[in-house]
């Protein structure tokens, strides 16, 4: 069974100034909390490493440009990326928050309508001001993804806001049912709203949920894994968050807690169908 890791950033030089990446303290702490284990290619910063954890479980991993701060990526980051290890990754396009409705639309198409991406992402939450998902603003954005059939992935969730304001629920309810053929993405699975996230998945056909990290001893994950397993079966999608942690943690976190019946479509088919792969 291949393997597709919703959420993974490799050691390439914008993921690499990142804390986890460059702060061993700080990924040391992140550990600690998830009770996870760091793995050797985070700690030598080595693709050669990753690839070789990636083959162990013939993994493809997705990886989203971030464009807010400490990383400022280019989405021609990802694109080399895409070039350097062929059928090795899935690249996701990031959209700049500070940047014109023009140039979104310009990076919409350069790297997803005629580029090598299969979508976008972007994180409102760290927009200047803080901006919720729903707002008017986004509109273009939405509407152009559902009009050329480009799946989005939100970083929505954990620690991907400022403030609790940004992180609400019906703000991704809103979202699916004014755009209902835009497939949303959720990565963080929109922790710590584990019971609102999933009910809205249950109610809207074009949402997703990726619990990565935040699915590994948190308050009320058990509820990614109830769902998973049960009325969401075909909506729940595996992702590891690296390098936050181990991807073989992860790995086995979940198949300890997700039923091998529900394997296929929680670490492959799932996804498959979000990114309109299939």
């Amino acid at each position: 069974m291949q393997i597709i890791d919703m959420y993974l950033r490799p050691p390439i030089e914008g993921f690499l100034r990142g804390s986890l990446y460059n702060d061993p303290e700080r990924a040391a702490d992140y550990c600690r909390r998830w009770d996870v284990s760091l793995p050797e290619s985070v700690k030598q910063q080595s693709m050669e490493l990753l690839l070789e954890e990636m083959d162990e479980y013939n993994i493809i991993g997705v990886v989203p440009a971030r464009k807010r701060k400490p990383y400022y990526m280019s989405n021609d980051e990802i694109v080399k990326l895409l070039e350097d290890y062929p059928g090795r990754f899935i690249g996701m396009a990031a959209i700049d928050g500070n940047a014109s409705r023009k140039e979104t639309m310009y990076e919409i198409d350069k790297y997803a309508v005629s580029g090598p991406c299969q979508g976008m992402t972007f994180e409102p939450g760290y927009f200047d001001p803080e901006t919720p998902l729903d707002d008017a603003r986004f509109e273009p954005i939405f509407e152009k993804c559902q009009k050329e059939n480009i799946p989005l992935l939100l970083p929505y969730g954990g620690n991907c806001n400022r403030t609790i304001r940004c992180y609400q629920p019906v703000m991704i309810d809103n979202v699916c049912l004014k755009y209902p053929d835009l497939h949303l993405i959720l990565t963080h699975g929109g922790w710590p709203y584990v019971a609102e996230m999933c009910y809205i998945a249950f109610k809207r056909p074009n949402l997703y949920i990726s619990p990565d990290v935040y699915g590994v001893h948190t308050p009320s994950s058990e509820g990614y894994y109830e769902a998973a397993n049960y009325y969401l079966h075909d909506k729940m999608i595996f992702g590891s968050c690296y390098p936050s942690n181990s991807i073989k943690d992860l790995i086995d976190y979940n198949q300890a807690r997700v039923e091998e019946r529900c394997w296929q479509e929680y670490f492959h088919d799932n996804a498959a169908r979000a990114l309109n792969l299939r």
